[in-house]
């Protein structure tokens, strides 16, 4: 993997987005490539931290395989703008109004965890996937822990079972209140 070219063609798909969110773009390629770079400077501790993040000891017992499965992580997270693409939508207004309504549910088939390369994805004798961290702090903090948020997402794990449906016209539209009369008399009108 050639960083330096890689994020330059980053660099030029963040010229799509008009004005203050090319900041944003610009700026959440940056901080994603700076946390690529630092994740293999640090591999070989980061078993260890897995291990204290799923409370699973495997992690280091097995200790080369996780070296493997964590270095396909990284080059998966990178592979699928996970970082950049969690920040714009968590940090860019113009990113969140995405005017769809996400429906569907989990059939566990582990798309979504960085194309099946997640080092905390695990899979039960069904096949179906499930996930070492689900529900604790750190899978709040990570992108899965708000997947999927918008159609993009979606088609870039090739997701089964979530779709994006439009949101219906006037949803979100101001309501004016509407405040009942009682014994006939109008608010702010005096009987002549």
């Amino acid at each position: 993997m050639n960083l330096p070219a890689a994020l330059m063609r980053r660099m030029r798909r963040s010229s799509d987005h008009p004005g203050p969110s090319r900041l944003h773009a610009v700026f959440s390629h940056m901080v994603e490539a700076v946390l690529v770079v630092f994740g293999w400077l640090i591999l070989p501790a980061l078993p260890f931290a897995a291990s204290a993040i799923a409370r699973d000891w495997t992690y280091v017992r097995r200790y080369p395989g996780s070296l493997v499965r964590i270095g396909r992580h990284i080059a998966a997270t990178w592979r699928s703008d996970a970082i950049s693409r969690a920040w714009l939508l968590h940090f860019d207004p113009a990113a969140n109004a995405a005017g769809a309504d996400i429906v569907g549910s989990c059939t566990h088939c582990g798309n979504c965890c960085l194309h099946k390369r997640c080092v905390f994805l695990g899979m039960d004798h069904n096949q179906r996937s499930f996930c070492r961290i689900y529900g604790g702090k750190v899978w709040r903090l990570l992108p899965c822990g708000s997947y999927p948020l918008t159609q993009a997402d979606i088609d870039l794990y090739a997701c089964p079972s979530f779709r994006a449906v439009p949101q219906a016209p006037g949803r979100d539209a101001q309501v004016i209140p509407i405040r009942p009369l009682f014994s006939g008399e109008q608010q702010g009108v005096r009987d002549r």
